[in-house]
């Protein structure tokens, strides 16, 4: 069976960073995500197993980006809140880091794959870099999972570890199969994350939101993942007495 390993997902530096960056010390990586702004003023450290992403500041603004959505085009009104929230979010990592004397910081901001889903991402991406001076990189779902498991799992248990992504909207699964590679990521979604399976559990059962998730999680949640893990076989990690296979942390006690 293969361990499950889930955190904040730092990929910012897999992204951007060149060899030649390598060398600065400190990083400020802004996530732009479907339900916040995220950022962290971080440096690397070297661990037992290798290097690991040490935060000196951590802080997370909500936003109204995705929940102030026309469809699938963000609203002025959204774009203006998520811009607002990164700006401030700068300088507050800014002014720590002004603090502890530290002059080399590389920022970034980097819109999540739900994030890039969004029909006129490029207006986000004008204002953005009209208010903060920066450009808004972007990621797809694949990649994402894929670099969130190459920084928060340790190299040594990369073959045998499991990256569950438990979003907002969704998660996402992905398992390695043969070395680190983009390719020999093996990846898949669940349409289900902490606000969409909240909300079908709650229409499902608006009086006993226990009894709506438990019906989520057995006739949608389980045989999705069941499906899935047929066809990706290293992501089956727990046997549910059920018989069926069930991602383990997305079951009920």
């Amino acid at each position: 069976m293969r361990s499950v390993k889930t955190m904040f997902i730092l990929i910012f530096v897999f992204l951007f960073a060149s060899a030649a960056e390598a060398q600065l010390r400190y990083y400020g990586a802004v996530d732009l995500g479907s339900k916040g702004v995220k950022a962290t003023l971080y440096s690397f450290v070297r661990e037992g197993k290798g290097l690991d992403a040490h935060a000196i500041l951590k802080k997370t603004i909500n936003t109204k980006l995705v929940s102030s959505m026309n469809g699938v085009r963000f609203t002025p009104e959204g774009i203006q809140d998520a811009v607002a929230a990164v700006q401030s979010l700068l300088e507050e990592m800014r002014a720590e880091a002004l603090r502890r004397n530290i002059s080399d910081v590389k920022y970034y901001v980097v819109a999540s794959s739900g994030v890039a889903k969004g029909e006129n991402k490029d207006e986000l991406a004008v204002a953005l870099k009209k208010t903060t001076g920066l450009e808004l990189g972007s990621i797809d779902v694949h990649s994402e999972g894929y670099m969130g498991l190459m920084s928060s799992v340790p190299k040594s248990d990369r073959t045998t570890a499991v990256y569950v992504d438990i979003g907002s909207g969704n998660t996402k699964l992905g398992c390695l199969v043969g070395e680190s590679s983009l390719n020999n990521f093996k990846s898949t979604e669940i349409p289900y994350g902490s606000v969409t399976g909240r909300n079908a559990a709650a229409k499902l059962s608006p009086e006993n939101m226990r009894a709506g998730v438990e019906q989520v999680m057995k006739e949608q949640v389980q045989p999705t993942y069941a499906r899935q893990s047929m066809d990706i076989p290293c992501l089956k990690i727990a046997e549910v007495s059920t018989g069926r296979v069930a991602p383990r942390g997305l079951l009920l006690p």
